[in-house]
């Protein structure tokens, strides 16, 4: 089961979406490399959906600054 950080508010598959999301900006291969079990089309809208919560949004934003 994931679980949700209280600062991001995101579980650890999310998190690790995002993770993913960063290495080639590939939506649905992320969303499978996150270990989600959707395919095709299934996969492109779940992992949409997920790029359009506030919390991923700002996570992302945040993991792509410099440091």
């Amino acid at each position: 089961m994931s679980t949700t950080d209280s600062d991001d508010g995101l579980n650890d598959m999310q998190r690790r979406f995002a993770a993913e999301y960063l290495i080639d900006f590939s939506t649905a291969a992320a969303y499978r490399r996150a270990s989600y079990r959707s395919t095709g089309k299934s996969a492109f809208n779940n992992a949409y959906r997920l790029l359009e919560k506030p919390s991923m949004k700002a996570l992302l934003v945040k993991q792509r600054r410099p440091s």
